[in-house]
């Protein structure tokens, strides 16, 4: 046990007050009477008791004063020595860009990350991971962290086993935070902090996009994969422009949990 400020133990000192208060007052005179007996036989009769300290009330009177005190005072265990190092999952996979009330799951992450940057000491010793199809890991200041993560844009399928990883690493002397939306191919971790962002939506995207260039000669050929992994049936359009002559859109309807491939043919435009 420590106290953190001891000075304000000197409120102690108001426990002799508080006795003194607690005493019944005492008369500043008394005088005989040939009523006394009368009187004492009427008290008894009415059943009023003489007026006297109430130790059980002092008691307690005392121990919430002593309680205030040391509280006052921050009356605590000691601390114990943390991580001296801290590393951050961040699920920067495609389906974190996804939207909802103008605002992403990846807009959410970066608020809290950036928010903890500032709050986690100096000498702590951060890492930011982000796990999409593979790992990228970044070191530096409080500063360069934040910019990166307001600099990057999530991509890719999501093929990086995040609890195993946060399994791999947490320890004595580091401690793991998982930021995700549960929506990749992956499970959530069992061990660190955990966090989900983002809210519940049905989630269609493109997951992988092919382009086989005929160069010298103008052919070109696009292939989209197009995935739609929300609970519900759903209808889209694949328009590609831009590098390649018009070439008109494909309508493609997709089961829950179905991926499409959509091919496009064209010459290059320029």
């Amino acid at each position: 046990m420590e106290l953190v400020q001891p000075g304000n133990l000197a409120w102690l000192l108001l426990l002799p007050v508080l006795y003194l208060l607690s005493r019944p007052p005492r008369p500043r005179r008394t005088r005989s009477t040939a009523h006394l007996a009368q009187w004492m036989r009427a008290q008894k009769r009415l059943r009023r008791r003489p007026v006297r300290f109430q130790t059980l009330r002092f008691l307690l009177l005392a121990a919430a004063l002593s309680a205030i005190v040391l509280a006052h005072a921050a009356l605590g265990l000691p601390g114990k020595p943390g991580p001296t190092s801290l590393v951050v999952l961040v699920d920067a996979s495609a389906s974190m860009a996804t939207e909802a009330d103008d605002s992403s799951a990846w807009d959410e992450l970066r608020r809290l990350v950036s928010a903890a940057l500032v709050e986690v000491p100096e000498h702590v010793d951060v890492r930011i991971g982000l796990c999409a199809d593979s790992v990228r890991v970044l070191r530096g200041s409080r500063s360069e962290l934040r910019e990166i993560l307001a600099e990057w844009e999530p991509a890719g399928r999501g093929r990086v086993d995040l609890r195993a990883m946060a399994a791999e690493l947490v320890g004595p002397e580091t401690a793991v935070w998982t930021l995700t939306d549960g929506l990749g191919p992956t499970a959530v971790p069992e061990v660190g902090a955990l966090t989900i962002v983002g809210a519940t939506a049905d989630n269609l995207g493109i997951t992988a996009v092919t382009i086989d260039d005929e160069w010298p000669l103008p052919g070109v050929r696009v292939s989209v994969r197009v995935g739609n992994f929300g609970e519900n049936q759903k209808r889209t359009e694949v328009l590609l422009e831009g590098g390649i002559g018009p070439v008109p859109a494909q309508a493609t309807t997709l089961a829950p949990g179905e991926e499409r491939q959509v091919e496009f043919s064209g010459a290059r435009d320029g």
